[in-house]
């Protein structure tokens, strides 16, 4: 050997030699390949797991995003929801008032003609003398002073011995009976017809209807 040559059989081979340095050169590169291909491995990969990275980062904000949306909706529909609960109950309510008070109107119209039936019938009777001299009585005890009374055609009749009643005129006309009072040297009057007592009446028994639809209906 000599300076890295190789000798065959004692002599130079410039062929050996030629080999020796295409091997190394092939082994030169071979390593440089391996080299290039890790690098590029490595490379791949970082890039790879900052992909991952980044897409993950998206998922989570989207999903983030929509699930706000998702929670928006789901507020505004619960709210468009009691909204319209509210609306319908409150549309229910007033169908029933209505219903309720149309009932009631209807009720008490009835129960003023059967008042008013069984007022005639009383008129016919004799026991209207005996209510219209109640009824007299009951006003002289607020005014105690002389009076006149107007009563409806046919009813002078039954105040003839009535205390302070100085004059009695068939002035009324659609009272159902009874009488009114008023104060001959004064202003006042007392309203004892049958139909001003109903009226006086009405809102008591329209407590108790009442009471009686809201119960049934």
């Amino acid at each position: 050997h000599e300076d890295g040559l190789k000798l065959h059989d004692g002599v130079f081979d410039p062929n050996e030699s030629k080999l020796n340095e295409e091997k190394s050169e092939r082994e030169e590169f071979s390593g440089f390949k391996e080299a290039i291909i890790e690098q590029y491995n490595t490379r791949y990969l970082a890039l790879k797991r900052q992909a991952d990275e980044e897409i993950a980062d998206m998922i989570a904000a989207r999903r983030i995003e929509v699930e706000k949306t998702v929670h928006e909706l789901l507020v505004s529909c619960e709210r468009k929801l009691a909204e319209g609960l509210r609306a319908n109950r409150r549309h229910a309510e007033l169908r029933v008032a209505a219903f309720q008070s149309e009932i009631l109107g209807v009720l008490l119209s009835e129960l003023e003609e059967r008042a008013k039936a069984r007022i005639g019938d009383l008129r016919c009777s004799q026991r209207y003398g005996l209510v219209m001299r109640s009824l007299a009585e009951e006003a002289d005890r607020v005014i105690q002073a002389p009076v006149a009374a107007l009563v409806e055609k046919g009813d002078a009749v039954h105040l003839k011995s009535c205390k302070n009643i100085r004059e009695v005129r068939e002035e009324l006309d659609g009272a159902w009976g009874g009488l009114m009072v008023v104060e001959l040297a004064g202003a006042r009057l007392i309203d004892n017809t049958l139909r001003a007592r109903w009226k006086r009446l009405s809102p008591v028994l329209m407590q108790g209807l009442q009471r009686h639809v809201a119960e049934h209906c």
